[in-house]
């Protein structure tokens, strides 16, 4: 058989080229999405971050598309300045900045002013209140290699109302134990003092008549009550390049928020399977009825223990006495015991 008779081989384009192609075909409703900033713009920050980090490229194609469609809700770029697309397993979070936040703040035309900060050690910090409300004082050092002691946010109103939010080192602590990102580069390592800013100004904004953007990130440092959804997980392996072929192995059109494959059921993209580009038929997954609340809280209890997190660090929100059988069932998956009700089963 000569050469000309062999099928052509399939050339499998680099991820980070798949990454740009599936943007800029949707740049339109990129543009519908975005109010101020072009969309080319806003492609060049998703792929320089992608660059940079290139375990985004590991994560699901529709999580990817939904930290973009939340960045262009909150209308901030995913520079790491104003917002970062964070990789947690094989889902994209958004994440807004410090920065970005503060700016959103700023343009709202609701207040006269307002700032978060940090102060050191050897700092003039003053917090008080009298008759007359609430004051602060504070006078910044120039050593900016001192610890830090407190994290303040302020804000004032156009109609003269001010609001003062103070975290001491002891809450920002708590906060941080809320993060389920214990990596290297997750983001409370990466930018400790710009989530330090950026929980004191997410305190601050529960205490103002309105905020410009929601605070309904990953990381949220003070949960409402209502559980988590425990994702599915698609097991893969570790290192750069199984992330890339896993991207590039990622089907096409999936633009609405999905589950991904349980453990057991992952793709094999990279490993033998298709190139990108074609079409493989896979079966339907079968209907799953959601975890029940005792599940979550297991399965939360074990996430936590595997992150690393202390025992005493239980949820805020079972720590109600109507949620005690939720904190008993994240006490055993913390412990690595059966769930609550398997025990009165057997």
């Amino acid at each position: 058989m000569t050469n000309s008779d062999s099928a052509p081989i399939a050339v499998q384009k680099a991820p980070i080229v798949i990454l740009k192609e599936r943007l800029e075909a949707r740049a339109g409703e990129l543009r519908a999405a975005l109010a101020e900033i072009p969309p080319e713009r806003f492609i060049r920050a998703v792929i320089t971050a992608a660059q940079i980090n290139p375990e985004i490229l590991a994560c699901q194609w529709n999580s990817v598309w939904l930290a973009c469609m939340k960045a262009c809700r909150d209308g901030l770029l995913p520079d790491g300045v104003e917002g970062a697309i964070v990789p947690y397993k094989d889902k994209a979070n958004w994440i807004p900045m410090y920065r970005g936040l503060l700016r959103k703040f700023q343009q709202s035309g609701s207040f006269k002013w307002i700032t978060a900060n940090v102060v050191r050690e050897g700092e003039t910090f003053e917090h008080w209140i009298d008759e007359h409300g609430e004051h602060f004082k504070h006078v910044p050092g120039e050593n900016g290699e001192s610890p830090v002691t407190k994290v303040y946010a302020m804000a004032t109103t156009l109609q003269g109302g001010v609001f003062i939010s103070v975290m001491s080192m002891s809450d920002i602590a708590k906060v941080r134990k809320m993060s389920r990102a214990s990596r290297d580069d997750a983001p409370w390592n990466q930018w400790p003092e710009e989530m330090q800013k950026k929980s004191a100004l997410r305190r601050l904004s529960k205490m103002l008549p309105t905020a410009p953007i929601p605070f309904d990130d990953e990381d949220d440092d003070e949960p409402d009550g209502t559980p988590k959804p425990v994702p599915y997980t698609v097991t893969r392996e570790r290192g750069a390049a199984a992330a890339l072929d896993l991207f590039a192995g990622s089907p096409e059109g999936l633009d609405s928020v999905t589950p991904s494959a349980p453990s057991g059921e992952s793709a094999q993209a990279g490993n033998g399977g298709s190139a990108a580009g074609e079409s493989v038929d896979q079966p339907a997954a079968p209907e799953q009825a959601p975890p029940d609340p005792l599940t979550i809280a297991y399965l939360r209890g074990k996430e936590a223990k595997s992150a690393k997190h202390e025992r005493k660090a239980l949820p805020g929100e079972y720590r109600s006495s109507a949620r005690d059988a939720e904190a008993e069932a994240w006490l055993a998956g913390y412990d690595g015991k059966p769930k609550p009700q398997e025990q009165a089963t057997g």
